[in-house]
């Protein structure tokens, strides 16, 4: 189809065209001028990325885009803003009628920042900024609560697990406390150690009294050898004894053998002199054996004390005995606990096992909690401008009847080939339209040349 039958088509159902461009845009204008005027107000808020919203048990990496997050807080607090439930909230907190709850929200993101705008329109200016605060604050209340459900629901799982471990726990403290009460002990490993430790001190003290007894008996024989002296000592005494009384006799038997030898022919003078001086010599000799038998006597008392003394100082110490009866009920003791450790390293384990379980689900059981109140807060989502005043909004009359006369031409246009296809041109009036058209370039063709003509007769 070439550009003449598009305008022959174009011209047959002109009426058509301006008709679908008439009605819309007349039906546009009815619309626009019936509707009342509009007032807006905005509430400023700046919203980040949120903290994580649930609790795990085992921590493990986890990769957040920031924008990402920060992306998805804002939809989920623009579906909550259009959510039926927060309207019923702020309307029974403002105590509002019908005609006030008819409002919009437009939620929109201020580019390449954190901060949305909400913004309320309505009919009326009555209460619309009471509304923007109160619908913005229960939005932020709705979304912090929404988060704290995953915090929430953790809770609720740490705590059933948190009982199930005191139980476990408890069983366990009370296997150990009986297995220390039946075999009296507290710390086993301590009193390994103190036992090893005392049964080495016991040893070393052992070895002391080792030492000295060696030394002792390097003394008693000593002692023994002093003792053997001292009774060969007395026995040279006793001999000596005895021959000083040997001696003595025999004096006493020179004296008698002396007397019957001495010569007759002697003067009395001389005899008696003689007589006075074996006399002074006999009581002399005797007097010196006497004090040389005393003497000897002493002397044997003397060793005889000093013997008795030494075999007093040879009594056996018991010391040593008991030291090795000491040592010998601490090895047997250490024998009995070290026998007890494969048992009681199990109750502890399972004690110290169970412990560890309970820290760490009380640990997450506290953070879900925490975290549960954090959520609630929706800290990410903080009011930079509160709604303090309303502004009316523009009537789009204009923009909207430039738009609906270019959609119904197009309409139109479309519905003038649509009818055109149905009902096709008649082919009489074709052939009187090609004639006209036909004698017109006819025409046109015999003026170019009576033109030309004159043209060349003025040259």
């Amino acid at each position: 189809m070439d550009l003449n039958q598009i305008l022959a088509v174009l011209k047959r159902w002109i009426g058509v065209i301006v008709g679908v461009v008439v009605v819309i845009a007349l039906g546009i204008f009815i619309n626009l001028r019936s509707s009342a005027d509009e007032y807006s107000t905005t509430v400023r808020l700046q919203l980040t990325a949120p903290d994580r919203d649930d609790v795990r048990l085992v921590d493990e990496y986890r990769f957040v885009n920031d924008r990402e997050e920060a992306t998805s807080a804002r939809n989920n607090f623009t579906e909550l803003a259009r959510d039926r439930s927060v309207y019923d909230v702020t309307r029974e907190t403002l105590s509002l009628s019908d005609a006030d709850m008819n409002y919009s929200i437009n939620v929109s993101a201020v580019q390449d920042s954190d901060f949305v705008l909400v913004k309320f329109t309505s009919p009326s200016t009555e209460n619309l900024v009471e509304i923007a605060n109160v619908h913005v604050a229960e939005t932020i209340k709705a979304l912090g609560d929404t988060r704290a459900l995953a915090a929430e629901a953790s809770l609720g799982a740490y705590e059933i697990q948190l009982e199930d471990s005191i139980a476990i726990l408890t069983q366990a403290e009370d296997e150990l406390a009986s297995f220390q009460e039946t075999h009296n002990i507290i710390a086993l490993e301590r009193e390994i150690q103190i036992e090893e430790s005392v049964i080495e001190t016991l040893e070393i003290e052992k070895a002391q009294l080792s030492i000295q007894q060696a030394q002792d008996d390097g003394a008693g024989l000593s002692l023994q050898n002093s003792a053997a002296a001292i009774e060969a000592q007395i026995g040279a005494l006793d001999l000596q004894i005895q021959e000083e009384i040997l001696n003595q006799l025999v004096i006493e038997q020179d004296g008698i053998l002396g007397t019957a030898a001495v010569p007759e022919d002697l003067s009395t003078s001389e005899r008696n002199s003689l007589n006075s001086l074996e006399r002074s010599i006999t009581t002399q000799a005797e007097e010196v054996q006497k004090l040389k038998i005393a003497n000897l006597e002493q002397q044997k008392e003397l060793l005889s004390a000093e013997l008795e003394l030494l075999q007093d100082a040879g009594v056996e110490n018991s010391a040593a005995l008991l030291l090795e009866t000491q040592i010998e009920q601490r090895r047997e003791n250490l024998i009995r606990l070290r026998n007890l450790e494969p048992e009681y390293n199990i109750l502890k384990a399972n004690t110290q096992g169970a412990l560890q379980s309970y820290n760490l689900v009380l640990t997450k059981y506290n953070e879900s909690e925490v975290r549960a109140e954090v959520n609630r807060g929706a800290s990410f989502v903080q009011v930079v401008a509160d709604a303090n005043s309303t502004s009316s909004e523009p009537n789009p009359m204009l923009q909207f009847l430039v738009l609906g006369i270019a959609a119904g031409l197009v309409l139109g246009v479309l519905l003038a080939f649509v009818l055109e296809n149905f009902y096709p041109n008649n082919p009489d009036q074709g052939s009187k339209v090609s004639s006209v058209i036909d004698t017109e370039e006819t025409g046109s063709a015999s003026t170019d040349t009576l033109a030309l003509g004159a043209s060349n007769s003025s040259d």
